[in-house]
């Protein structure tokens, strides 16, 4: 996001530049928020039960859905299948089970809406997503039934 006048500014350049009868429109939003809710099952040999890597003392899931979310296409467009696909490929990772994904994004005028579930996917209305709350994603050492 640019300050209102950089915006203007932006905007006035791209009129002038513009082919005739193109019709560019310049979006300034903040992010669309991403929400996730999923139950991870993690081996506990490679993961803390906060999903921390026992090896590197970081976060690899929280880093491959950031880094997921970086290499969008250039509309954003985000699926759910390829980031699931993402999730399990973590070293850690055993299996895991989804429980919601959804997103929200700002009305001018009226700020974020609620959040909408996002079934297969999603274009987000500023161009890009961001996550900001974390504390959906759970790790279980599931064990499964005999």
């Amino acid at each position: 996001v640019i300050s209102d006048e950089k915006a203007l500014a932006f905007k006035s350049y791209i009129e002038r530049i513009q082919a005739t009868g193109d019709n560019i429109v310049v979006v300034n939003f903040l992010p669309d928020i991403l929400l996730l809710k999923y139950r991870i099952c993690f081996d506990p040999l490679l993961l803390h039960p906060d999903g921390m890597s026992i090896l590197t003392a970081e976060y690899p899931v929280k880093i491959a859905i950031e880094n997921f979310l970086k290499n969008l296409p250039f509309n954003g467009e985000l699926s759910v299948e390829a980031l699931e696909n993402v999730i399990q490929e973590v070293n850690g990772v055993r299996d895991l089970q989804k429980l919601e994904v959804s997103s929200q994004w700002i009305e001018p005028g009226t700020g974020y809406g609620l959040f909408q579930p996002v079934e297969i996917s999603r274009i987000p209305k500023s161009g890009r997503f961001k996550i900001e709350d974390w504390s959906g994603i759970e790790y279980i050492n599931y064990q499964p039934a005999e």
